[in-house]
C-alpha cells in the first residue's frame, strides 16, 4: 500500500498537467479495470483511479475516456473544469465511479463529440473532482 501511495505522489510531481481540485497526498490509487470488476453501487467515497487517456470530447474537452486494458470509464466533471482536446498520456482521476445507462440520444451525443463509438446500454463513468495527466 505504501508503494501505491508513493507512486501516486510521484505521478503528481512536476511536469504533470492538473485539472480540477488538488489530489490529496497519500491517496491510494486503484487501477481502473479491477475497480470496475469489484464495483459496488453503494460505494459513495471518491477514489483515485489510474489508466491512460483515450478519446476526449472534441466540442469543449468536457469529458475523456480513462482506459485500462479493454475497460473504459468516461470521466466527466459536470463542466467544473475542462481538459485539452488533444490530451494524451497516463492519468489519475479522483472521483466517484458510477454505472449509468446511456439512452440512444446520449450515445449519439458522445459519438458526435469524438467519434468514440458509443452505443446505448450501460457504461461506467467517473464523476471527477480532479485529473492529473503525465505525458
Amino acid at each position: 500500500m505504501k508503494l501505491i501511495a508513493l507512486m501516486a505522489t510521484m505521478a503528481l510531481a512536476a511536469g504533470a498537467q492538473h485539472f480540477g481540485e488538488t489530489i490529496p497526498e497519500g491517496q491510494q490509487v486503484s487501477a481502473l479495470a479491477p475497480a470496475i470488476a469489484a464495483y459496488q453501487s453503494d460505494d459513495s467515497e471518491p477514489k483515485l483511479y489510474s489508466g491512460r487517456v483515450g478519446k476526449v470530447c472534441q466540442a469543449k474537452g468536457c469529458w475523456l475516456q480513462l482506459i485500462d486494458g479493454d475497460v473504459m470509464a468516461r470521466v466527466k466533471s459536470d463542466h467544473k473544469f475542462f481538459v485539452p482536446k488533444d490530451l494524451t498520456g497516463n492519468a489519475q482521476v479522483l472521483g466517484k465511479l458510477v454505472r449509468i445507462e446511456l439512452d440512444a440520444e446520449q450515445a449519439e451525443h458522445y459519438a458526435k463529440e469524438s467519434n468514440d463509438g458509443s452505443k446505448p446500454g450501460h457504461e461506467f463513468q467517473i464523476k471527477a473532482i480532479a485529473v492529473v495527466v503525465n505525458e
